[in-house]
């Protein structure tokens, strides 16, 4: 297998100018059953797909960094990694999540160390997402039909928000064409 990056998204103020094992940037690393979630990088798809995925994991869209680990420098430090696919509503981009588990303290503070030393590199080793490359990477890619969402449901009020306003900037979506989008249901 050829060599893979993770992409991590940080906390510029929590990473940026600090210390090895600060404990701002360590808690950063918060972790849901010992496993930190990560996006995998295998030069199939583009880096803003795989921001676009996280970012329909939450509820804004946000300017964000994202760190870049090769995962040969996980394995160097003993780390594994379990493939869990994830719940984004960006379907074709489900499978390019895994988590890399860091079941002690150990672990993590050897990731924080590995993430402190790629920070140190900004320009080789972070990428910055602007909001609005996100928006219209978002809008482009609801018009390709290739994300399933329902703006009906309550979580995706801000992301009908965010269409719209694309809209304005970049004309009406015919969402007659698209099978996998539930338009937003106009009150009367």
């Amino acid at each position: 297998m050829k060599d893979m990056l993770l992409f991590r998204k940080i906390d510029e103020q929590r990473w940026f100018n600090k210390k090895p094992f600060e404990s701002l940037s360590v808690t950063e690393l918060n972790t849901k059953d010992n496993e930190l979630s990560v996006w995998m990088d295998f030069k199939k798809v583009f880096d803003i797909d795989l921001a676009l995925a996280f970012v329909m994991t939450q509820n804004t869209f946000r300017n964000f960094w994202c760190v870049k680990i090769p995962d040969k420098r996980l394995k160097e430090r003993g780390l594994t990694l379990r493939q869990q696919n994830s719940t984004t509503c960006y379907e074709r981009m489900q499978p390019y999540h895994t988590n890399i588990v860091v079941p002690t303290l150990w672990e993590l503070g050897s990731l924080a160390e590995l993430i402190h030393e790629l920070v140190q590199e900004p320009t080789e080793n972070c990428i910055f997402y602007p909001e609005s490359l996100l928006k219209v990477h978002y809008y482009n890619i609801i018009k390709q039909n290739l994300i399933t969402i329902d703006f009906n449901e309550r979580c995706n009020k801000g992301k009908w928000d965010v269409l719209n306003e694309m809209q304005k900037k970049f004309g009406e979506i015919d969402f007659s064409q698209l099978t996998n989008v539930v338009p937003l249901n106009k009150v009367k």
